[in-house]
């Protein structure tokens, strides 16, 4: 299943060029035809939705992302409405729209949706003992943060523009983080160079740690198998990640706080953890 999301995402991105593509061949159309309006409002939603996530990424709590999805709803209703209304019936236009509008519901509810059962992460549990490489190629162990509580954000990797929104959320607290006490160990199965570059644009002390063959998100029950949309491996990444993690442990290294988002658009602000640290 994961295979079929990882090549559904890359494809609804295509769409915008498809969508760009009918739009500038049909422009004559651009004052009458109810399937141009149509297909030109699905075409920004999506092309707008995707700017907005890799420019400018926010975390949300919308689940069901109505500022985008009630125009994209429109634009279909639009281009059903050309079957009645427009003087000539452009069959591949009304396809695009239609396509366009399953491929959203598809995104909005099924794509983002995330699998989870991870027992051995429960509150009042012991971190399992995993062990991870620092970006030179040094070995680290989990039971190395014992003494100190630690935040623990398991990220997919740079590629994932809200995996780094929320890392510069949370180094944007550090300073508060240090006051406390408390560590905080970003982890990422993506390659070592990936994980040095990330170290050196945020110069905060945090311990940026790469976790080799998705091994220990795979013990901890948090790897996420073919998770990587399609295309993204040109880039050097594995096309297995870890679905997006966040453990506080205290100095004992038992879990206190946990959040295994559900829908990878949702992540727990800074503000969240800080509160967890400061009952420690």
């Amino acid at each position: 299943m994961n295979w079929i999301k990882s090549i559904f995402l890359s494809s609804f991105i295509a769409l915008i060029i498809l969508g760009g593509a009918w739009l500038g061949m049909n422009s004559e159309g651009f004052s009458s035809s109810f399937l141009w309006w149509g297909v030109l409002l699905n075409t920004l939603v999506v092309a707008g939705f995707f700017s907005i996530i890799f420019v400018k990424p926010k975390i949300t709590v919308d689940r069901h992302l109505l500022p985008f999805s009630i125009p994209m709803y429109l634009g279909g209703d639009l281009a059903i409405l050309s079957l009645f209304l427009d003087a000539e019936l452009n069959y591949y236009g009304l396809g695009l729209s239609l396509v366009f509008v399953v491929g959203w519901l598809a995104y909005v509810y099924w794509y983002s949706r995330l699998d989870r059962h991870t027992p051995s992460l429960d509150v009042g549990k012991l971190l399992p003992k995993v062990g991870f490489e620092n970006p030179q190629g040094e070995k680290v162990s989990s039971n190395d943060f014992v003494g100190q509580p630690t935040v623990w954000l398991f990220y997919r990797g740079n590629w994932c523009p809200l995996c780094m929104m929320q890392i510069k959320e949370i180094a944007a607290s550090y300073k508060e983080i240090e006051k406390i006490g408390a560590k905080v160990a970003l982890v990422s199965p993506q390659p070592h160079k990936f994980t040095k570059s990330l170290a050196q644009k945020h110069e905060v002390n945090f311990d940026f740690l790469v976790d080799v063959e998705n091994k220990a998100a795979q013990q901890l029950g948090i790897a996420h198998d073919g998770g990587l949309p399609t295309g993204l491996q040109a880039l050097g990444y594995a096309s297995d990640t870890v679905l997006p993690t966040v453990i506080i442990c205290d100095a004992e290294g038992k879990i206190v706080y946990r959040d295994l988002t559900e829908n990878y658009r949702i992540r727990p602000e800074p503000q969240d953890f800080l509160e967890v640290l400061n009952k420690l």
